[in-house]
Protein backbone atom coordinates (compact mmCIF):
# COMPACT_ATOMS: atom_id res chain seq x y z
CA UNK A 1 0.00 0.00 0.00
CA UNK A 2 3.07 2.22 1.15
CA UNK A 3 4.75 1.45 -2.40
CA UNK A 4 1.34 2.30 -4.22
CA UNK A 5 0.99 5.28 -2.79
CA UNK A 6 4.64 6.55 -3.82
CA UNK A 7 4.67 5.51 -6.90
CA UNK A 8 1.45 7.54 -7.43
CA UNK A 9 2.59 10.50 -5.94
CA UNK A 10 5.91 10.28 -7.63
CA UNK A 11 3.36 9.78 -11.30
CA UNK A 12 1.76 13.33 -9.53
CA UNK A 13 4.93 15.12 -9.15
CA UNK A 14 6.06 13.83 -12.45
CA UNK A 15 2.19 15.26 -14.36
CA UNK A 16 2.72 18.21 -12.78
CA UNK A 17 6.16 19.46 -13.65
CA UNK A 18 4.89 18.30 -17.27
CA UNK A 19 2.12 20.50 -17.54
CA UNK A 20 3.76 23.42 -15.67
CA UNK A 21 6.44 23.07 -18.73
CA UNK A 22 4.23 23.48 -21.53
CA UNK A 23 3.57 26.82 -22.29
CA UNK A 24 1.30 29.36 -20.29
CA UNK A 25 -0.51 30.73 -23.94
CA UNK A 26 -0.47 27.11 -26.11
CA UNK A 27 -3.98 26.67 -27.20
CA UNK A 28 -5.41 24.22 -29.56
CA UNK A 29 -3.39 23.65 -32.69
CA UNK A 30 -5.09 25.06 -36.04
CA UNK A 31 -4.39 22.27 -38.38
CA UNK A 32 -5.82 18.83 -38.02
CA UNK A 33 -3.46 16.69 -35.59
CA UNK A 34 -4.89 13.22 -36.11
CA UNK A 35 -5.38 10.30 -33.40
CA UNK A 36 -3.74 7.17 -33.69
CA UNK A 37 -4.98 4.03 -31.10
CA UNK A 38 -1.68 2.54 -30.27
CA UNK A 39 -1.35 -1.24 -31.24
CA UNK A 40 -5.53 -1.07 -31.30
CA UNK A 41 -5.84 0.53 -28.10
CA UNK A 42 -3.74 -1.09 -25.74
CA UNK A 43 -4.91 0.57 -22.37
CA UNK A 44 -8.60 -0.60 -22.45
CA UNK A 45 -8.13 -4.04 -24.74
CA UNK A 46 -5.52 -7.09 -25.39
CA UNK A 47 -2.73 -5.00 -27.46
CA UNK A 48 -3.02 -5.87 -31.80
CA UNK A 49 -6.03 -7.82 -31.15
CA UNK A 50 -9.35 -7.26 -32.58
CA UNK A 51 -10.98 -5.84 -29.54
CA UNK A 52 -8.39 -3.25 -29.11
CA UNK A 53 -9.06 -2.43 -33.01
CA UNK A 54 -12.76 -2.05 -32.25
CA UNK A 55 -12.10 0.28 -29.47
CA UNK A 56 -9.75 2.25 -31.47
CA UNK A 57 -12.72 2.92 -33.35
CA UNK A 58 -15.34 3.12 -30.83
CA UNK A 59 -12.76 5.99 -30.16
CA UNK A 60 -13.08 7.64 -33.02
CA UNK A 61 -9.35 7.18 -33.51
CA UNK A 62 -8.02 7.86 -37.06
CA UNK A 63 -5.94 5.27 -36.92
CA UNK A 64 -5.67 2.46 -35.43
CA UNK A 65 -1.29 1.59 -34.92
CA UNK A 66 -0.54 -2.15 -35.33
CA UNK A 67 2.45 -4.20 -35.07
CA UNK A 68 3.09 -7.16 -38.11
CA UNK A 69 5.02 -10.08 -37.76
CA UNK A 70 5.73 -13.13 -40.09
CA UNK A 71 4.62 -16.86 -38.50
CA UNK A 72 7.08 -19.84 -39.37
CA UNK A 73 4.65 -20.70 -42.61
CA UNK A 74 4.47 -17.35 -43.74
CA UNK A 75 1.52 -15.54 -42.03
CA UNK A 76 1.17 -12.24 -41.36
CA UNK A 77 0.09 -11.86 -38.06
CA UNK A 78 -0.33 -8.96 -35.39
CA UNK A 79 2.12 -9.02 -32.91
CA UNK A 80 4.75 -6.46 -31.61
CA UNK A 81 7.29 -8.63 -29.12
CA UNK A 82 9.08 -11.01 -31.53
CA UNK A 83 8.58 -13.42 -28.51
CA UNK A 84 4.94 -14.42 -27.41
CA UNK A 85 5.69 -14.73 -23.48
CA UNK A 86 4.68 -11.75 -23.05
CA UNK A 87 1.07 -11.45 -24.22
CA UNK A 88 0.57 -14.93 -23.95
CA UNK A 89 2.35 -16.85 -21.67
CA UNK A 90 4.02 -18.83 -24.75
CA UNK A 91 8.10 -18.54 -24.64
CA UNK A 92 8.54 -19.03 -28.28
CA UNK A 93 9.30 -17.03 -31.29
CA UNK A 94 7.16 -16.44 -33.59
CA UNK A 95 9.39 -17.05 -36.61
CA UNK A 96 9.22 -21.12 -34.78
CA UNK A 97 5.72 -21.46 -35.12
CA UNK A 98 2.53 -21.88 -37.65
CA UNK A 99 0.04 -20.04 -37.54
CA UNK A 100 -2.02 -22.94 -36.57
CA UNK A 101 -0.15 -23.08 -33.52
CA UNK A 102 -0.82 -19.38 -33.09
CA UNK A 103 -4.48 -19.66 -33.32
CA UNK A 104 -4.54 -22.09 -30.10
CA UNK A 105 -2.74 -19.88 -28.15
CA UNK A 106 -4.69 -16.95 -25.71
CA UNK A 107 -4.29 -13.58 -26.39
CA UNK A 108 -5.98 -12.05 -24.05
CA UNK A 109 -6.51 -13.52 -20.65
CA UNK A 110 -3.07 -12.06 -19.49
CA UNK A 111 -4.47 -8.86 -20.09
CA UNK A 112 -8.31 -9.52 -18.00
CA UNK A 113 -9.90 -12.22 -18.08
CA UNK A 114 -12.95 -11.34 -19.58
CA UNK A 115 -11.00 -10.94 -22.97
CA UNK A 116 -10.36 -14.82 -22.41
CA UNK A 117 -10.20 -16.97 -25.63
CA UNK A 118 -8.86 -14.11 -27.17
CA UNK A 119 -6.81 -14.68 -30.53
CA UNK A 120 -3.65 -13.28 -32.57
CA UNK A 121 -5.46 -12.36 -35.88
CA UNK A 122 -4.39 -12.21 -39.17
CA UNK A 123 -3.57 -8.96 -41.02
CA UNK A 124 -6.58 -9.46 -43.49
CA UNK A 125 -8.82 -9.63 -40.67
CA UNK A 126 -8.19 -6.74 -39.27
CA UNK A 127 -8.28 -5.30 -42.91
CA UNK A 128 -11.29 -6.56 -43.26
CA UNK A 129 -13.19 -5.59 -40.34
CA UNK A 130 -11.51 -1.65 -40.61
CA UNK A 131 -11.77 -0.76 -44.06
CA UNK A 132 -14.18 2.04 -44.04
CA UNK A 133 -13.93 2.52 -40.31
CA UNK A 134 -10.84 3.59 -39.16
CA UNK A 135 -7.03 3.38 -40.96
CA UNK A 136 -4.50 1.46 -40.01
CA UNK A 137 -0.73 2.24 -39.41
CA UNK A 138 0.91 -1.09 -40.14
CA UNK A 139 4.39 -1.15 -38.51
CA UNK A 140 6.74 -3.96 -39.92
CA UNK A 141 8.77 -5.43 -37.35
CA UNK A 142 12.59 -7.07 -38.18
CA UNK A 143 13.56 -9.73 -36.20
CA UNK A 144 16.20 -11.38 -38.82
CA UNK A 145 14.09 -14.37 -39.88
CA UNK A 146 11.80 -12.06 -42.26
CA UNK A 147 13.34 -10.78 -45.23
CA UNK A 148 10.51 -11.57 -47.61
CA UNK A 149 7.90 -9.44 -45.42
CA UNK A 150 7.48 -6.41 -46.72
CA UNK A 151 6.51 -8.05 -50.39
CA UNK A 152 3.47 -9.95 -48.48
CA UNK A 153 2.10 -7.34 -46.66
CA UNK A 154 2.10 -5.05 -49.54
CA UNK A 155 0.85 -7.33 -51.69
CA UNK A 156 -2.13 -8.00 -48.75
CA UNK A 157 -2.84 -4.61 -48.82
CA UNK A 158 -3.14 -4.19 -52.09
CA UNK A 159 -5.45 -7.27 -52.53
CA UNK A 160 -7.75 -5.93 -49.94
CA UNK A 161 -7.83 -2.42 -52.19
CA UNK A 162 -6.71 -0.60 -49.03
CA UNK A 163 -3.74 1.17 -50.04
CA UNK A 164 -5.80 4.24 -49.44
CA UNK A 165 -6.23 3.80 -45.99
CA UNK A 166 -3.13 2.87 -44.25
CA UNK A 167 0.55 3.79 -43.44
CA UNK A 168 3.09 1.33 -43.58
CA UNK A 169 6.06 1.99 -40.99
CA UNK A 170 9.27 0.51 -40.32
CA UNK A 171 12.29 1.16 -37.97
CA UNK A 172 14.06 -0.79 -40.38
CA UNK A 173 14.75 1.80 -43.37
CA UNK A 174 15.29 -0.58 -45.75
CA UNK A 175 11.74 -1.98 -45.62
CA UNK A 176 10.56 1.58 -46.45
CA UNK A 177 13.10 1.27 -49.65
CA UNK A 178 11.08 -2.44 -50.08
CA UNK A 179 7.76 -0.83 -49.98
CA UNK A 180 8.22 2.37 -52.53
CA UNK A 181 9.53 -0.21 -55.04
CA UNK A 182 7.13 -2.74 -54.95
CA UNK A 183 4.34 0.05 -54.93
CA UNK A 184 5.10 3.70 -54.53
CA UNK A 185 1.75 5.20 -53.75
CA UNK A 186 2.06 3.52 -50.60
CA UNK A 187 2.31 6.22 -47.60
CA UNK A 188 5.12 5.39 -45.54
CA UNK A 189 7.18 6.22 -42.31
CA UNK A 190 10.35 5.69 -40.73
CA UNK A 191 9.58 5.17 -36.96
CA UNK A 192 12.64 6.27 -34.93
CA UNK A 193 13.93 6.45 -31.32
CA UNK A 194 15.51 9.84 -31.79
CA UNK A 195 15.36 12.25 -34.26
CA UNK A 196 18.70 13.45 -35.80
CA UNK A 197 19.99 15.17 -38.99
CA UNK A 198 19.92 13.76 -42.61
CA UNK A 199 16.36 13.61 -43.10
CA UNK A 200 16.85 15.58 -46.36
CA UNK A 201 18.76 11.93 -47.91
CA UNK A 202 15.01 9.72 -46.88
CA UNK A 203 13.31 10.18 -49.77
CA UNK A 204 11.46 6.68 -48.55
CA UNK A 205 9.96 8.14 -46.34
CA UNK A 206 6.83 10.42 -46.45
CA UNK A 207 6.98 10.97 -42.91
CA UNK A 208 9.11 10.62 -39.87
CA UNK A 209 7.29 8.39 -36.84
CA UNK A 210 9.24 9.62 -33.57
CA UNK A 211 9.65 9.47 -29.66
CA UNK A 212 8.07 12.07 -28.66
CA UNK A 213 10.70 12.71 -25.88
CA UNK A 214 13.17 13.77 -28.61
CA UNK A 215 10.70 16.01 -30.98
CA UNK A 216 11.37 19.72 -30.95
CA UNK A 217 9.90 22.51 -32.79
CA UNK A 218 12.76 22.92 -34.56
CA UNK A 219 12.65 19.43 -35.93
CA UNK A 220 9.18 19.67 -36.77
CA UNK A 221 9.55 22.87 -38.65
CA UNK A 222 12.45 21.07 -40.32
CA UNK A 223 10.77 17.89 -41.22
CA UNK A 224 7.64 20.07 -42.65
CA UNK A 225 10.18 22.21 -44.98
CA UNK A 226 10.98 19.10 -46.64
CA UNK A 227 7.53 18.10 -47.18
CA UNK A 228 7.57 15.24 -44.58
CA UNK A 229 5.14 14.98 -41.56
CA UNK A 230 5.72 13.97 -38.28
CA UNK A 231 4.24 11.54 -35.90
CA UNK A 232 4.80 11.55 -32.23
CA UNK A 233 4.55 8.16 -30.15
CA UNK A 234 3.42 7.09 -27.41
CA UNK A 235 2.05 9.88 -25.31
CA UNK A 236 -0.29 9.10 -22.23
CA UNK A 237 0.18 12.20 -20.04
CA UNK A 238 -1.71 15.45 -20.97
CA UNK A 239 1.34 17.88 -20.35
CA UNK A 240 3.46 15.79 -23.20
CA UNK A 241 0.50 15.78 -25.35
CA UNK A 242 -0.09 18.97 -25.17
CA UNK A 243 3.69 19.77 -25.92
CA UNK A 244 3.45 18.10 -28.97
CA UNK A 245 0.29 19.76 -30.14
CA UNK A 246 2.77 23.21 -29.76
CA UNK A 247 5.26 21.74 -31.44
CA UNK A 248 3.07 21.21 -34.41
CA UNK A 249 3.00 17.52 -35.06
CA UNK A 250 0.71 16.11 -37.76
CA UNK A 251 -0.01 13.07 -35.70
CA UNK A 252 -0.39 11.39 -32.18
CA UNK A 253 -0.02 8.04 -31.20
CA UNK A 254 -1.56 6.95 -27.42
CA UNK A 255 -3.02 4.51 -25.51
CA UNK A 256 -5.47 7.01 -24.30
CA UNK A 257 -6.53 8.36 -27.58
CA UNK A 258 -9.90 10.03 -25.78
CA UNK A 259 -7.50 12.56 -23.88
CA UNK A 260 -5.67 13.32 -26.91
CA UNK A 261 -8.64 14.64 -28.54
CA UNK A 262 -9.44 16.82 -25.56
CA UNK A 263 -6.53 18.25 -25.30
CA UNK A 264 -5.63 18.91 -29.59
CA UNK A 265 -9.69 20.25 -29.11
CA UNK A 266 -8.60 22.62 -25.85
CA UNK A 267 -11.38 21.10 -23.91
CA UNK A 268 -8.95 19.83 -20.90
CA UNK A 269 -8.88 21.15 -17.41
CA UNK A 270 -5.74 23.75 -18.01
CA UNK A 271 -5.05 23.70 -14.21
CA UNK A 272 -5.80 20.31 -12.98
CA UNK A 273 -5.91 19.85 -8.94
CA UNK A 274 -4.51 16.97 -7.20
CA UNK A 275 -7.63 14.92 -7.62
CA UNK A 276 -7.59 15.31 -11.77
CA UNK A 277 -3.79 14.32 -11.46
CA UNK A 278 -4.79 11.11 -9.11
CA UNK A 279 -7.51 10.36 -12.04
CA UNK A 280 -4.48 10.62 -15.37
CA UNK A 281 -2.28 8.48 -12.63
CA UNK A 282 -4.47 5.68 -11.82
CA UNK A 283 -5.72 5.25 -15.48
Amino acid sequence: MVLTIAMLAGETVYLVYAMRATRAEATASSQYISVSAHRGGARKAPENTMSAIKYAVDSMSDYAEIDVQETSDGEIVLLHDTNLKRTTGLNASIWTLTYDEISQLDAGVRFNKKFRGEQIPKLEEVIAYAKGKINLNIEVKYNGHNQNIVKKVVKIIEDNDFVDQCVLTSMNYNFLRQAKKINPDIKTGYTMKMSYGGLEDMDAADFFSVKYTYITESFVEHAHSLGKEVCAWTLNYQGDMQRMVNCGVDNIITDDPELVRKVILGTTDRNPGFVSLLGYALK
